[in-house]
């Protein structure tokens, strides 16, 4: 149903651009965690797929507004930059123009991933600063080999939800994950939030 949401809430607001849903088979558990092995195969079709300017994101989204001006804000490569939090990006929503550099950093973004796959010694240090395992391999790319951008976060809006009636995408995640499925909210912070995600499944059911 997050995806089927999140298709529909893309269609409203973006129908000029194309939105293409992989559906990936759950991969084999053999890393420190599962998440790393569904991580690690989403990011390998997102690097065969990469053959023009295009907007990586997962589908546990909630589309709120025209996502297209996000590349007039960078040169190569961008991500939403989280305020407040240890955690200075998510890995939710990324963009890339196939530039040069920008098919240099998804190379290298691939390899450096499947390297912290297995190598959890190389993994830890960059964990620490980025967490996760996508997220860890894109900050150690930007940081080692090809620069990106950081982008408002209103294109990729996680908690806080300060102002989030401004956000173009809203990352549908943890808590507010749960609130949305159970359609049992009482919470005043996110209670918009879960309605229009509500209404939005309704108009699919």
């Amino acid at each position: 149903m997050l995806m089927r949401v999140f298709k529909r809430s893309w269609e409203t607001h973006n129908p000029d651009i194309p939105l293409d849903v992989h559906i990936i088979d759950s991969p084999e558990h053999v890393s420190r965690k599962y998440g790393f092995d569904a991580n690690t195969a989403k990011l390998e079709v997102w690097g065969a797929c990469f053959k023009q300017d295009t907007i990586f994101l997962d589908c546990d989204m909630l589309c709120m507004g025209k996502m297209a001006d996000g590349f007039d804000l960078i040169k190569d490569v961008g991500y939403t930059k989280r305020e407040g939090v240890d955690c200075i990006l998510n890995g939710g929503v990324s963009y890339f123009k196939y530039t040069p550099a920008g098919r240099e950093f998804m190379e290298e973004y691939v390899r450096v991933n499947r390297r912290m796959y297995t190598d959890a010694d190389f993994w830890e240090y960059w964990r620490v600063r980025y967490d996760g395992l996508n997220q860890a391999a894109f900050g150690y790319v930007m940081e080692n080999s090809v620069p990106a951008d950081p982008m408002p976060e209103i294109y990729n809006l996680c908690p806080p939800w300060n102002d989030w009636q401004s956000a173009r995408m809203i990352h549908i995640k943890s808590k507010l994950r749960r609130q949305c499925l159970e359609a049992n909210n009482r919470d005043p912070d996110t209670s918009g939030i879960v309605g229009i995600w509500q209404s939005v499944k309704r108009s699919i059911i």
